[in-house]
């Protein structure tokens, strides 16, 4: 298939089979044979169609924002789970974001893999791949036989586009080094930490956007899987705002040193999230992701002992039950690498030593009981 792109400075629909995409102007456009249909002019909002009054103000200055119909269904729902404080970046690239519709495939810079977007922030432009699109929709085709394909693909779309908003929103400028940041990552050193700004892109936009097709198609599943764990261990929130306020994980640690005292066990952790075989998820990065969940393990552990002795019994409990159902899936699928066996091992006693506990508390509390009903009778 050819790469040549044609300009047009006018506003687009480009169709992607039978789905419409309707786009603003300046954009690159696929050529000829992408079977793309222009037309110059498109009936604009004249109408406020957000809830957020910020994002009406904005789509004033970018008819991107309007013309553009998977972002027109986004925008408010992606604010929402921004946090307040947060906002800003979000605001201030929605005022000025492009897009660029190419022929050509796109490939993720770190780990090669196919993907349908990307977002440069440095350009401040998401990129789209109708040729990436329609391979996906091929496969929906194929495994959706006799659904409306078009709803799907419409779903999956919104999927992606929600993705690349939050690279967007979390993208910035930070004053006391004058370095560029996207998340977690820091553009002076690339591949630092990118699983862990990926996996945390991909579960916002599960946040957002939950559909039936996440499963099979969403990037990144792997090492979503252990970030679920670490999110269980220090709480969502810590990781959220840790992530807009590009603060190269230092909440995330900061709560980690309340459970472990030891800095150099809490870098070693987040260290593990930036290894370059992280970023693969079947062929290099197995072992990285067990030895990730080995280190979590010992979090747990100790998340436990603390939350036991707060006598949270149950909330111990569940978040043994989500170490042990994750465990489980990956022996299932075969998705680990050497040293499983000793995190099995290292589970199996933080549940025997939670049930000692417990047990013991339990005794502790029916014997209070007892010596005070005792002497409420005397």
């Amino acid at each position: 298939m050819s790469g040549k792109c044609i300009i047009i400075n006018e506003n687009v629909y480009i169709t992607l089979g039978k789905q419409v995409l309707k786009v603003a102007g300046g954009f690159i456009l696929p050529s000829k044979k992408e079977k793309v249909i222009v037309r110059e002019k498109i009936t604009r909002y004249e109408k406020d169609i957000f809830q957020s009054d910020k994002l009406n103000e904005i789509a004033k200055e970018n008819n991107l924002l309007k013309s553009f119909n998977i972002l027109e269904e986004v925008l408010d729902s992606v604010e929402t789970h921004i946090p307040q404080n947060c906002r800003d970046t979000y605001y201030k690239r929605l005022k000025n974001l492009k897009l660029r519709i190419i022929a050509t495939e796109q490939f993720d810079k770190n780990s090669r893999v196919i993907v349908p977007a990307s977002y440069s922030p440095e350009e401040n432009t998401m990129y789209l791949s109708t040729k990436t699109l329609c391979y996906f929709k091929d496969k929906f085709k194929e495994k959706y036989k006799g659904e409306d394909i078009n709803t799907i693909f419409n779903s999956y779309l919104k999927r992606v586009i929600i993705h690349e908003l939050f690279h967007l929103a979390s993208s910035n400028i930070k004053d006391e080094d004058n370095s560029l940041y996207s998340g977690f990552v820091n553009f002076d050193n690339e591949k630092y930490l990118v699983s862990l700004n990926e996996a945390t892109t991909e579960l916002l936009s599960e946040q957002v956007l939950r559909d039936r097709i996440f499963h099979q198609y969403a990037g990144y599943s792997l090492q979503m899987i252990i970030l679920s764990e670490l999110s269980s261990i220090v709480g969502s929130e810590v990781i959220k705002e840790s992530y807009f306020k590009n603060d190269q994980c230092n909440l995330i640690k900061d709560k980690l040193l309340k459970i472990i005292d030891n800095k150099e066990k809490v870098n070693e952790l987040i260290n593990t999230f930036g290894y370059d075989n992280y970023l693969n998820d079947i062929y290099d990065g197995l072992d990285t992701i067990t030895q990730t969940q080995s280190l979590l393990l010992d979090f747990l552990e100790k998340k436990v002992n603390l939350l036991n002795t707060y006598y949270k019994f149950e909330e111990a409990d569940n978040l043994i039950k989500f170490f042990d159902y994750n465990m489980s899936y990956l022996k299932k699928h075969n998705l680990y690498g050497k040293d499983f066996d000793t995190n099995e091992y290292k589970l199996m006693n933080i549940k025997k030593l939670n049930e000692i506990y417990y047990n013991s508390k339990l005794k502790q509390n029916n014997s209070l009981r007892i010596r005070n009903k005792k002497r409420k009778t005397k």
